[in-house]
């Protein structure tokens, strides 16, 4: 990211801004740091779903189609609340953005009067 806004013209610094480009890195780094312990779930969890569904299927017979349902409505309503949650994130991103140009900007600004004053 650094070396990209390194590389960006004057122009380019105007219509993308330091908030924007702060937010997307701390964003970046934050979703690795996350995603990191989920890759070892979404990798091994169909695994361990199959494995307990046929230990469920053995043990207590037909019925476990009940218990198989219930699983696939709890995973079509997670997949509902992560739609959810994701639009929810993508407007937490946008206010993000502005607060970190104002605060930039104030810093900024800050600066300038303190480099008059001196």
């Amino acid at each position: 990211v650094f070396s990209k806004m390194m590389r960006l013209s004057s122009v380019g610094m105007s219509k993308t801004g330091a908030g924007m480009i702060n937010n997307l890195a701390a964003n970046d780094t934050e979703q690795l740091l996350v995603s990191a312990p989920v890759l070892v779930n979404v990798l091994f969890a169909p695994i361990i779903v199959i494995v307990a569904m046929a230990m469920l299927a053995n043990f207590v017979g037909p019925s476990f189609l009940g218990g198989f349902g219930v699983m696939i409505l709890v995973l079509c309503l997670s997949s509902t609340m992560i739609g959810f949650a994701l639009k929810m994130r993508i407007k937490q991103l946008k206010w993000s953005d502005a607060r970190v140009k104002l605060t930039n900007e104030l810093l900024a600004g800050v600066r300038i009067v303190k480099a008059y004053g001196w």
